[in-house]
């Protein structure tokens, strides 16, 4: 679960917990699997609300505590506190931290969830031809651009999930075509990041 603060931006142990406590009651649960603080920002959360992931966790309100969050000086101070268990960041050609954000997951050891991945779509059709002929170039030029992108998500340091939407069940099998192509394309990979970052 993911929650979202007050428009207050609220980051203290009470107003935390208490949320939590609101979320499982509405769902008629005891537990979620994951609670992540939403989009924090250097300075927001304090000593208190590291202190106020560990209650949630150690009452058995979320198995996994964590952070949502495209800023690295956030996850740093997540991970010293040890109440960062997983993280949710932007991933893709248009996500400036991400590759930062990649390398603190792997030396703390915590999985990183992958959204807005497909972000880049609309950079992409502005540069159409250039986009098309590098898939080309790469044989890659009948794979369409969304399963590119999750795919250049999916292959990047640190990435344990990619979170994509979907509108239907077809939709959803093309996704999952993006799942095809990795390493192989470590190339092209590199060449999207420098033409179009």
């Amino acid at each position: 679960m993911k929650q979202k603060v007050s428009p207050g931006r609220d980051f203290s142990k009470a107003y935390l917990v208490r949320c939590v406590e609101r979320s499982l009651k509405r769902l008629g649960t005891d537990h979620v699997d994951a609670f992540l603080l939403h989009a924090a920002v250097a300075g927001e959360p304090t000593d208190e609300s590291w202190a106020a992931l560990e209650t949630i966790r150690t009452k058995g309100m979320s198995r996994l505590t964590g952070v949502s969050t495209s800023d690295p000086a956030v996850v740093r101070q997540g991970l010293a506190s040890g109440q960062v268990m997983i993280v949710e960041t932007p991933v893709s050609l248009c996500s400036p931290n991400a590759g930062t954000i990649g390398e603190l997951c792997v030396e703390g050891q915590v999985p990183l969830v992958a959204n807005e991945v497909l972000k880049p779509q609309t950079l992409l059709k502005e540069h159409a031809g250039e986009w098309n002929s590098m898939r080309e170039r790469h044989g890659v030029g009948m794979i369409a651009t969304p399963q590119l992108l999750i795919a250049y998500a999916a292959a990047q340091e640190g990435v344990s999930t990619v979170l994509v939407g979907t509108l239907s069940a077809g939709h959803l099998l093309e996704n999952l075509k993006a799942l095809e192509y990795g390493a192989e394309m470590r190339e092209m990979f590199a060449e999207m990041k420098e033409a179009f970052a």
